[in-house]
């Protein structure tokens, strides 16, 4: 046993020990009424899904077969160059930025709707088609969060 990427190693410890901390953030708080979730559901439900996937990567992370990977096995791993990776990441940060940025000022569903387009467009294929569908994608999962959180959870969105 042996560890295959020692990156998503690392990433699945410290977001397990976040995961670990989150939870005991969740467990004082205070419940002044009795409901069925109550104020700590949603949060817990966050980091269930959060240590589920923590988990996933550090079990993907570990090469249990005991063997070295090979030459032939490194050769076959194509990596992006890194100037590309790196414009990708700043962009992404960028938008971050903007998004939180503007969030106040136009809303919650204007805000997201762009971002969600944008970040898209920034990984993806830029054919008309896709330009369609990333519209499509964007504007549906905008208006769904927002249901969701409206209507189910009762969380107002800015």
């Amino acid at each position: 046993m042996s560890i295959r990427n020692k990156e998503d190693f690392g990433c699945a410890i410290f977001l397990l020990a976040l995961s670990a901390l989150l939870y005991y953030g969740t467990s004082i708080i205070t419940v002044h009424f009795l409901v069925a979730g109550g104020p700590v559901f949603f949060p817990r439900a966050i980091i269930y899904v959060l240590a589920f996937l923590s988990l996933i990567l550090l079990v993907r992370s570990i090469d249990f077969s005991g063997k070295a990977k090979g030459a032939c096995d490194a050769a076959k791993t194509e990596k992006q160059p890194i100037a590309k990776t790196t414009f990708l990441q700043i962009g992404l940060i960028g938008l971050l930025v903007l998004y939180l940025t503007i969030l106040p000022h136009i809303g919650y569903l204007y805000a997201t709707t762009a971002f969600i387009f944008a970040a898209i467009l920034l990984l993806g294929p830029t054919s008309k088609k896709h330009i369609a569908v990333y519209a499509i994608v964007s504007l549906t999962t905008a208006f769904s969060l927002q249901y969701l959180f409206g209507s189910v959870f009762k969380l107002f969105l800015p």
